[in-house]
């Protein structure tokens, strides 16, 4: 199944630059949150070549399923909570009704296969088609924005071979 990658439509406070080793936020402040919430994200820019294993941007994941409850964070990340609660405010001006009704700082294009090793994405935004192979950074899986689709894989192999049919003349 074709999956889309993350909406969060906050990219100002949910998209983080690395800089000088810390996380820095569309506002130019220095973030201080628990890493384990924190993934490289690729965007449809990043993906025009065969395999792509460096990102230029990280991206904040609030949950690991669709659904899934935030309140747990001010537990379990509470330097997160704390940012985001922080932030509120460009959080609650999100305009997609997507968002009401669902959990606080929640956001979609999440599930099981948003953790999976290996992808093979494609950009919804180019005309020709170039199918890439996302391999791990930093031994973690890697995020896709939402203008991006893929599929997800357990092995490089799979992934591999996947990637290269997909590229082929043929189709």
């Amino acid at each position: 199944v074709w999956r889309q990658g993350l909406k969060h439509d906050c990219a100002r406070i949910m998209e983080l630059n690395v800089q000088d080793g810390r996380f820095v936020n569309g506002n130019d402040e220095v973030v201080d949150v628990e890493e384990g919430w924190v993934y490289w994200l690729l965007k449809s820019s990043d993906l025009r070549c065969f395999e792509v294993g460096q990102a230029r941007k990280k991206v904040i994941v609030t949950q690991h399923r669709l659904n899934e409850e935030t309140s747990e964070l001010q537990k379990n990340a509470p330097k997160l909570w704390a940012y985001l609660v922080r932030n509120s405010e460009y959080l609650g001006r999100r305009k997609s009704k997507i968002y009401q009704g669902r959990p606080r700082f929640a956001i979609f294009g999440i599930g099981e296969y948003s953790f999976k090793m290996y992808k093979v994405a494609i950009s919804g935004l180019y005309k020709e088609a170039c199918f890439s192979l996302v391999i791990p950074i930093e031994n973690r899986p890697v995020m896709l924005d939402d203008t991006c689709y893929f599929f997800g894989f357990d092995t490089y192999l799979d992934a591999l071979f996947s990637a290269s049919l997909l590229n082929s003349p043929i189709v």
